[in-house]
């Protein structure tokens, strides 16, 4: 943006009429005001969704991509696993895992690896209580 907004010649032809060149400093302001939202937005998604789950241990690990943290959940026998669903850019599905008083919700994904990811979460789940007991 701010590259297209200091230098119109950038641009197709028929549309460098539309846009005079602008001091650097304005770029710059545009550019950051258009950006902040974007960034605050996709900081925000990585925050709240967890990117990986695996077991260690017999332990569920939630890791989460920024900032970098995990989670460890030892009571594998208490974690209940519900859907989630979202309008967003089509209807996406979300794993959400529910413990005593907390829950970790998953990065979007499509009805089939849901299915998939549903299933094969449910079964280590139960292999590794199998094992403790």
């Amino acid at each position: 943006m701010y590259l297209i907004l200091t230098k119109p010649s950038m641009i197709r032809a028929e549309f460098r009429s539309l846009l005079l060149p602008i001091s650097k400093r304005n770029a710059m302001i545009c550019a950051v005001i258009t950006m902040l939202p974007l960034s605050v937005y996709g900081y925000w998604d990585c925050w709240k969704y967890y990117y990986t789950l695996s077991l260690r241990d017999n332990k569920l690990i939630v890791k989460y991509l920024f900032p970098a943290r995990e989670h460890e959940i030892s009571d594998l026998g208490s974690i209940k696993i519900a859907i989630e669903t979202e309008a967003r850019k089509g209807l996406v599905y979300r794993i959400k895992l529910v413990t005593e008083g907390r829950s970790f919700t998953s990065q979007q994904m499509t009805r089939k690896e849901f299915e998939v990811n549903r299933q094969a979460l449910t079964k280590e789940i139960q292999k590794q209580t199998d094992l403790t007991r």
